[in-house]
Parts: structure tokens; sequence; C-alpha cells
């Protein structure tokens, strides 16, 4: 079993046939996995072994737990309540049994953490040395315990690299088809360039462009201006494609799918058949624009399939939030 300390475990598990005296392979990414025991972190946890055996990426399962209160006060003394001893205990049988039963039918290396304090905060300090975070959307209430509803969507907000939140029924398999949504701002560009080097080559990426502008329907807005507005936001999503493919020397890589409607229905039925869906972690307001901040919240609460919330990297620090 593992030993959970005071504040903080850690604990490598390899495979049977790989030696403990062997070195670390450096190259390859870390990505966090968020981990309370509950049915939706354990389906995140399944996801992220399977999609992270196609990258050669290692994973770090990290849990949060807190001290017992009474009220508003914590409990006098100093001493660990019985009570929170008792929860870390089982969290590190369930992370034990759940990390075992990954390590018996794949090669990564998973290595498991576990520290005081809110699950967010802790989730954030230990993606400095890492590439992604994956949460389950939601988690197990209670005093002392994850509670990944709202630690997923404090992520999308704080996160300084790509979040990925998966829903319960989420299939463990290769990404076949991906929808990325863009507004032409510098998240929705980061979002493509992040998923065009996640995603495996034979994986479709389609590129959506949801147009609601702003006054539309209001009286006094005539077909022509109409059009106008459609036209040039078609154009501006266009233009954002053009631009990230001719950075990336891959002409036509992405599919691009232009519709008139409110931004998170149009990529919800987009999704509908795929694997993985990604927005930016904002975006940017105007007749033009898609609201991708507003539609960011709306995905990750009405998710049919995994989505992965990407910042801007290039813009945003290292540090947790």
């Amino acid at each position: 079993m593992l030993c959970v300390g005071d504040t903080q475990t850690r604990h490598n598990l390899q495979m049977p046939t790989q030696s403990a005296e062997s070195p670390k392979t450096t190259s390859r990414p870390t990505w966090v996995v968020g981990f309370d025991g509950s049915d939706h972190a354990r389906v995140a946890l399944e996801w992220a072994a399977a999609i992270a055996t196609a990258h050669n990426a290692n994973l770090r399962v990290v849990a949060a737990w807190q001290f017992s209160y009474f009220g508003d006060l914590p409990l006098p003394g100093g001493a660990i309540p019985a009570s929170s001893i008792e929860t870390q205990d089982q969290i590190a049988t369930e992370i034990e049994e759940a990390t075992q039963s990954l390590l018996d039918t794949s090669g990564i290396e998973i290595t498991t953490l576990t520290l005081a304090g809110s699950a967010a905060e802790v989730l954030l300090s230990s993606l400095d040395d890492a590439e992604l975070a994956i949460v389950g959307s939601r988690g197990r209430g209670g005093f002392g315990r994850l509670m990944l509803g709202s630690v997923s969507h404090q992520l999308s907000i704080h996160s300084p690299r790509p979040t990925i939140i998966v829903p319960p029924n989420s299939p463990s398999s290769a990404l076949r088809r991906v929808v990325i949504g863009v507004d032409g701002s510098d998240n929705s560009k980061a979002a493509l360039r992040w998923i065009h080097a996640f995603a495996p080559l034979d994986c479709e990426l389609v590129a959506v462009h949801a147009w609601e502008p702003a006054g539309a329907g209001l009286p006094g807005l005539g077909a022509d201006t109409y059009q106008l507005l459609s036209e040039a936001s078609e154009t501006q999503f266009n233009t954002a494609i053009s631009e990230v493919e001719g950075e990336l020397g891959e002409p036509n890589r992405f599919t691009k799918v232009f519709e008139t409607g409110h931004p998170g229905g149009v990529l919800a039925d987009q999704a509908a058949d795929a694997d993985l869906i990604v927005v930016g972690a904002s975006g940017h307001r105007g007749a033009l624009g898609t609201v991708l901040g507003s539609t960011t919240n709306w995905v990750i609460h009405h998710l049919s399939c995994p989505a992965a919330v990407v910042p801007d990297m290039t813009a945003t620090s290292t540090e947790p939030q």
C-alpha cells in the first residue's frame, strides 16, 4: 500500500519489467491527472492513460486532502484529526488500486503525489514541469475530498497549461475526430496550434466558427448589413485558419465549418460524434467575433465528449495564478 505522509507523498510505480536502477527518460512529457477516487476521476485517469500511451507520456496522479474543520475554525492543538488520517489512508488505497490496474496494461510511468491543501491549488502547483492537466468533469463531495466539479472550472480559468475535462462514459480510445472552436483571437489560434501538435496525423481536425453578431435580429438591421457582417466574420475566420496553417506549413490541415447560431450549440452539434472538443481559455467580444470566453463556460458545463481548454501559452506566465 502507498504510504501517505502528513503533507506530501511521492511514489514511483514502475512496470515489473523495468529495473528500479534504470534512469528516467527525461524527454517524455508529464501529464497531471487529478484524482479523488470518484467514478469520474477513474474515467479521467483511464482516458489519460490510453492517450498517454500513444504520446509516450508519463502520468503524475495528484490527490489533495484537507484537515477536518469545526465550523469556520480548524481543530485546536495542531494534531491531525483522526478523520483526516482516515481520509489520507483511503486516498492512498484508492490511488494504489487505480494505478496498479493501469500498470498491468500499459508501459507508461505513473507517479503519484498527495498533498495537503485545496484541490485547485494543489493541482496548479503540480503543473510547473507538466505539459497538460486532465480531470474528471466532477468529483466526490464532502469534507477533505477533491471536488472536481469546481476544480475543473477553476483549472479552465487559471491553468497555465492546457486542461482536458473528461465526462463520464468517455471511451478510452485514440483521437479520430476533433472539433476546435475558432474566433480569430490569439487564444483560439493557440488552440489550433496545440491540437495540431497533440492529435495523431490521421486525426480529422474540424475548425468551427459560430457567428452570432451583436445586435442580430434587432430592428433596423437590414439584410444587406447582416450579409456584410456575416461575410466579414467568415473572412476573419478563414484568415485565422490560413495564418496558422501557414505557420505549420500544412495548408488545408483543418476542415472549416462556418455556421450562424449560438456558439455553444453549434460546437455541441459539431462535436456530437467527436472524440475531443477544443476551445481557447478566453476569446474576444465584438460584432465580428464569437464570445469564446462565455462559450468555454458553456462547453465545459454541457460536455458530450472530453473538452480541452487551451490558454495562449505564449502570453501566459508559467506560475499558477
